[in-house]
């Protein structure tokens, strides 16, 4: 935590503020362990009940699935958080879905991007990835695997359409 609160920030004043990232955040952040971001991921999720339902809701998938995806929700950044792990299932960082699409510095309408120091990986519950019925789906993003659980279809998420491939 950098110890600064945007709660109450408005949508530009937050993302004006998010880009001042101090450095010896972004030093920490590089240097995460799996241990660490799983800590991360679990505190995102412990409290995030209600921002589950909202994001099942959205995209018309069972909460079941989300939160065997370890969905969580980050206050600060107002966005829906998703691990990405390794093919042993070790947690290498976080995706982020905001909860309002913002630009960045360079122009770019952003929905989604992933935590500072993220290594991209899969998405997909380590417990019960192998146990849905059929043949194993690889689509890309989070999203899809939530809804691919969500007709109990055995699925690994890939982070783009050309990533993850290493980690398969």
């Amino acid at each position: 935590n950098t110890g600064v609160i945007f709660d109450n920030l408005d949508a530009e004043s937050f993302r004006s503020r998010a880009l001042e990232t101090p450095a010896n955040e972004t030093a920490r952040r590089r240097t995460m362990s799996s241990d660490q971001w799983d800590r991360l991921a679990r505190n995102r999720a412990r409290n995030a009940t209600e921002h589950v339902k909202r994001l099942a809701e959205l995209l018309g998938v069972s909460v079941e699935s989300l939160e065997a995806l370890s969905v969580g929700w980050d206050n600060t950044a107002r966005a829906w958080t998703t691990p990405h792990r390794n093919g042993g299932g070790e947690i290498t960082g976080l995706a982020r879905r905001y909860s309002q699409p913002w630009t960045n510095s360079e122009g770019k309408v952003r929905l989604k991007d992933s935590e500072l120091g993220t290594k991209l990986g899969l998405f997909f519950d380590p417990g019960s990835w192998s146990r849905g019925n059929g043949p194993v789906f690889v689509p890309e993003g989070a999203s899809d695997v939530a809804a691919l659980m969500t007709m109990d279809l055995a699925s690994v998420g890939r982070p783009s359409n050309t990533g993850g491939v290493d980690q398969l």
